[in-house]
């Protein structure tokens, strides 16, 4: 079953492990560094199973959704399953359901009050209930009742966190854009599978001034510039970027 927890293992450890592939073999190279380093022959087998630009893979854009459906089925099977138990207050049980119990067992009192004010006394901070039918008393003990709060929440944070990472790979992108000093563009450049592409940006960047701070040792310590957004020739705001 989908929302099983074996499913649910399988694709987290899937996940996992095309997580450190993608993390230890750098992503959106340019196909000349990784035709150095890995020769032609592992070159090519890379790059067929999508491994320098992995996360748009469909084989891990299936990893990610079999996951989420997997995390939406068990949330829809167990959320009102779970709101009905910490609802629910019964406090006599039908003797059907006694006999499916696994933990049961009989004893015989003298003082039933007295037993009563044991049980209770010997479990603190559970929250009882009392119910007399008849010559027959009901006695609820309840403790963690709405710890099932916390399966919900989690299970729904991951859900929320495995959506974002999904739009951001369908419709977020990370570019570059090259301005010299003093002059402007509009125009981002980014990575798409093995190649480049370029996206027109509806407003400008240009750069008013661009400094480079050293170490006494001559190493770089600091860029800093200073851009200006523009929109239809408009300055629209100016800031450090360091």
């Amino acid at each position: 079953r989908l929302g099983s927890m074996p499913v649910a293992i399988l694709l987290l450890v899937l996940l996992a492990v095309a997580s450190v592939i993608g993390t230890v073999l750098k992503q959106n190279q340019e196909q000349a560094d990784y035709l150095h380093q890995f020769g032609p022959t592992w070159y090519w087998t890379f790059r067929a199973l999508g491994l320098f630009d992995m996360y748009h893979t469909w084989w891990f854009l299936a990893i990610l959704g079999l996951l989420m459906a997997s995390l939406f089925a068990c949330l829809l099977h167990n959320i009102p399953r779970f709101l009905q138990q910490m609802k629910n207050r019964k406090t006599t049980v039908s003797d059907n359901a006694r006999k499916h119990m696994a933990h049961k067992f009989d004893l015989t009192l003298d003082d039933k009050d007295k037993a009563v004010s044991t049980i209770k006394s010997s479990l603190p901070g559970w929250k009882w209930m009392e119910t007399t039918i008849g010559e027959t008393l009901w006695l609820r003990g309840d403790k963690g009742r709405f710890h099932k709060w916390g399966y919900i929440l989690v299970h729904s944070a991951m859900l929320v966190i495995l959506v974002g990472g999904w739009m951001r790979v369908q419709f977020g992108f990370r570019g570059s854009m090259s301005v010299v000093e003093g002059g402007s563009a509009s125009t981002i450049f980014y990575v798409k599978g093995t190649g480049f592409e370029q996206l027109d940006m509806p407003f400008e960047v240009r750069c008013n001034d661009f400094s480079v701070n050293f170490f006494s040792t001559g190493a770089p310590s600091e860029f800093r510039s200073n851009l200006t957004i523009l929109e239809d020739g408009k300055e629209m705001m100016t800031s450090e970027i360091i």
